[in-house]
């Protein structure tokens, strides 16, 4: 009995030693601790997920599905060079991850802004798929941000091809199209995205960008009035506005577009340039420097409001001023180039040719792209010398009479004489009657090409009588404008004698 009992002791002994340690190795299991990481991972919980992931990659070092899971976790906590390699052991364990793996590598490597390392690994998973839309898309926009705009569109017209409802793909062609200036071609993949999802913000906002680009106002009025509905308190949708309206010389709806924004966010000062330029544009000058100013006030350092305060004085005239602007825009901000452009035009308007050069130099060097500098360098590059023009009138005829009676024909001729250094250039004639002109008209000649320096030439400008003529004093101002603004100066005033015959 007693060795039953025994028995029975040492039996029960082994049984409850047994159990415990396979309860034990069923939780210790690596599909539990990959299960528990999922859990976390679902939960945004990436910390908590790697620590179960991890302790199931002590169980299953070759497990090619748990390194794929370790990599997006990794992705999600953005540490893009980790998931990366864990996403190459993935293929390496497990050749059914391949296309997945590949494509987040491709992921990974563009948010990290490796854009053609991004390009490779997508290509990898289009050459086993090419009708893998998400991979043509995301390498098209891995073209897309490297600036390789036409292997972009490639992609996304691709990716078109294959799904014609896939409305990220006509937004990402038409933004594609835009950079290459291919604006016509862009309008219709837009307005394609538009037609599928006509609630679409960016497909809206895009198009509406580009036909204010293509100078289609009225329509992208139409869309910024659509996107009002939709978002009403947005203010860059009444800048956009704004600018569309002042563009299609709308100066008075342009500033309460404006006024809008600068009600909803006074302190933004760039407002206030928009306003200034669209007073100026209705002609209300002394509006345009309040709010010029007023740019100034909120930010001292505000190049646009200088510059545009610059633009404002050399058109008024006012040539000193406007150098004076210029000057502080540019140290505020010394690499525009289409600031040191226009200090360069003003400077030649001006006679200071030398340095008026050196600011198209330094525009060019800034942004060798800039036209305008490119032309003005080219006509440039050989005047050294500036030169200067005198002319007399050496008579005013009427076929021989003095007297300019009704119906008759007449000359004016002018002997013109270049007194300076410098070849005058593309020299046009201008006739402006100070007094009443009595319906005479005038015929001005055409442009003379050249004038070297220490020459002279005569031109002759025709004119007619009406009719019937009403004054008998004609007073008229003859102007030559050359094209580098070394112009005549002062002009002529001739008085023209007049009767009836």
């Amino acid at each position: 009995m007693k060795k039953y009992k025994l028995f029975r002791k040492i039996t029960l002994f082994l049984i409850f030693f047994t159990v415990i340690p396979l309860s034990s190795a069923a939780q210790n299991r690596p599909e539990n601790f990959m299960q528990k990481g999922y859990e976390y991972y679902e939960q945004g919980n990436y910390n908590a997920a790697l620590a179960q992931y991890m302790k199931a990659l002590v169980l299953a070092t070759d497990n090619g599905e748990l390194h794929y899971n370790i990599g997006k976790t990794y992705f999600r906590k953005n540490e893009f060079d980790t998931a990366i390699f864990y996403y190459r052991q993935a293929i390496d364990f497990d050749p059914d991850t391949y296309m997945k793996a590949y494509f987040d590598i491709g992921e990974s490597y563009r948010l990290n802004g490796d854009f053609l390392s991004a390009i490779n690994s997508y290509k990898k998973v289009i050459e086993r798929d090419r009708n893998n839309i998400q991979a043509l898309k995301s390498c098209g926009l891995s073209y897309y941000n490297n600036h390789s705009f036409r292997d972009a569109i490639v992609c996304f017209k691709k990716a078109v091809e294959i799904h014609p409802e896939d409305v990220d793909a006509y937004i990402f062609t038409g933004l594609a199209l835009i950079e290459t200036s291919d604006f016509t071609e862009a309008v219709k993949y837009l307005v394609k995205a538009v037609e599928l999802s006509p609630e679409n913000y960016i497909a809206c906002l895009n198009l509406a960008r580009v036909l204010h680009n293509m100078n289609r106002y009225q329509e992208a009025i139409d869309c910024y009035r659509k996107l009002f509905r939709e978002d009403p308190d947005n203010i860059s949708l009444y800048l956009n506005a704004g600018q569309v309206l002042h563009d299609m010389g709308e100066f008075d709806a342009a500033i309460e577009s404006f006024s809008i924004v600068e009600e909803l966010n006074p302190d933004t000062p760039e407002i206030y340039n928009y306003i200034g330029m669209s007073c100026k544009g209705k002609g209300d000058t002394a509006g345009a420097v309040e709010f010029f100013t007023k740019a100034i006030s909120y930010d001292p350092n505000n190049r646009n409001a200088y510059r545009n305060l610059a633009l404002l004085c050399n058109d008024t005239g006012d040539t000193e001023t406007a150098v004076k602007y210029f000057t502080k825009a540019l140290e505020i901000d010394p690499f525009n180039a289409p600031t040191h452009y226009e200090m360069g035009k003003l400077l030649q308007k001006k006679g200071d040719i030398l340095d008026a050069r050196e600011h198209f130099k330094i525009s060019h060097e800034v942004d060798p792209s800039y036209e305008p500098a490119v032309q003005e360098l080219n006509r440039s590059k050989n005047k050294t010398s500036i030169p200067k023009l005198r002319a007399t009138a050496e008579f005013v005829d009427f076929y021989g009479k003095k007297i300019l009676y009704s119906g008759e024909r007449g000359v004016i001729q002018l002997s013109v004489t270049n007194i300076g250094e410098g070849t005058a250039e593309n020299i046009n004639t201008v006739v402006t009657p100070l007094s009443s002109p009595g319906g005479i008209t005038f015929q001005n000649p055409a442009v003379v090409t050249r004038i070297a320096a220490g020459k002279d030439i005569t031109i002759k400008i025709p004119l007619m009588a009406p009719d019937i003529i009403s004054v008998d004093e004609i007073k008229l101002k003859i102007e030559l404008l050359e094209e580098w603004s070394y112009n005549l100066d002062p002009p002529l005033e001739i008085t023209i004698k007049t009767g009836i015959k």
